[in-house]
């Protein structure tokens, strides 16, 4: 079993520990963790230091003992992994178990299938190519960042991964629909950018919409006015200019104890949006990103200020949390 945990995660056990780097301590971790064939595994961030590739070999192999009858326990940041290997997710905050549910349930909400099932070439030739790729950031304030820097999702990607660029386009305000303000219309933004080519378009928006009231309206309208008719502009904007992009869509979390210029959201009245959203994105065969389910909602724990600058949008530490798994969306 020793030769074959070496040569499954590519281990050369000769050199002195010390003289390791930190991806082959972990390997080495990992290796002398299962050698044994123990029938219970306690792992801690057991990936923390390996490349893509062997975080692909290292799912792949968890799956294999979890069918021969292993249990383990595994703490990861690292939210594919977690949903690839896990059957059961609990949350701990500040020291503090806050939830525990199924990861068939978040697998449903995020609407993203995480197959286990990697192809490891494709996901060298993935990883490779994002070094010649370019990314792009469409949406209102939360994209946009903190100010006066604009730190963002698209910051934080482009500083910790290999993008020939990450652009932040994200713009205060803008909406959805031209309903109450037809200069701050997302399309318009969208404009801005057709001349140029981007192989990842991240899209968000749709708060700011509902906190001005915006009329509901009809799938397959176009009226930019309402609240669907614009929405289906901005993506039919965005999938005619980049037919060969990966598109996806960030769904923002509800936040109860923010307030917007003195108006304030119901949670009904978010769900009818956000619902509305959700069927639309179907419609169109966009994937998204739901942060408004149970495991981001702890995570970034909306009820404080700890990761939101003021309830909604995210503080440095916020962005910083949630771009690893915005990452691994893309």
């Amino acid at each position: 079993r020793l030769d074959y945990l070496l040569d499954l995660f590519k281990l050369d056990p000769s050199p002195n520990v010390k003289d390791m780097s930190l991806g082959e301590k972990r390997k080495l971790a990992v290796v002398a963790a299962f050698m044994n064939d123990p029938d219970v595994l306690i792992l801690d961030e057991p990936t923390s230091g390996l490349d893509p590739i062997m975080q692909a070999v290292f799912i792949k192999f968890v799956v294999n003992e979890k069918k021969r009858g292993k249990t383990i326990l595994l703490s990861s940041h690292i939210f594919s992994e977690v949903q690839a290997t896990c059957d059961t997710i609990s949350i701990i905050k500040d020291g503090k178990h806050v939830s525990t549910f199924k990861a068939s349930d978040i697998k449903d909400d995020i609407n993203v299938d995480i197959n286990t099932e990697i192809n490891t070439q494709e996901l060298i030739e993935e990883v490779s190519n994002t070094k010649e790729k370019n990314a792009i950031f469409f949406g209102d304030s939360i994209v946009r960042g903190v100010k006066p820097d604009k730190y963002s999702w698209a910051t934080y990607i482009g500083e910790n991964y290999d993008f020939a660029s990450c652009t932040n386009a994200g713009i205060g305000d803008y909406r959805l629909s031209t309903y109450d303000d037809p200069n701050k219309w997302l399309v318009d933004e969208v404009k801005d950018y057709i001349n140029n080519d981007y192989d990842y378009v991240i899209l968000e928006g749709g708060v700011n919409d509902l906190f001005n009231d915006t009329p509901i309206g009809q799938i397959g309208d176009y009226d930019q006015n309402t609240y669907i008719g614009g929405l289906e502009n901005y993506l039919k904007l965005v999938t005619d200019t980049w037919p060969n992009a990966k598109i996806g869509y960030i769904v923002t979390y509800y936040a109860p104890n923010y307030t917007e210029r003195g108006l304030s959201w119901s949670i009904d009245e978010y769900k009818q949006y956000n619902d509305i959203l959700i069927s639309v994105l179907d419609k169109w065969n966009i994937k998204y990103l739901d942060l408004s389910n149970d495991f981001f909602i702890n995570l970034i724990d909306v009820n404080s200020l700890t990761y939101l600058q003021d309830y909604l949008h995210p503080n440095y530490a916020g962005y910083d949390l949630l771009s690893p798994y915005i990452y691994e969306f893309m």
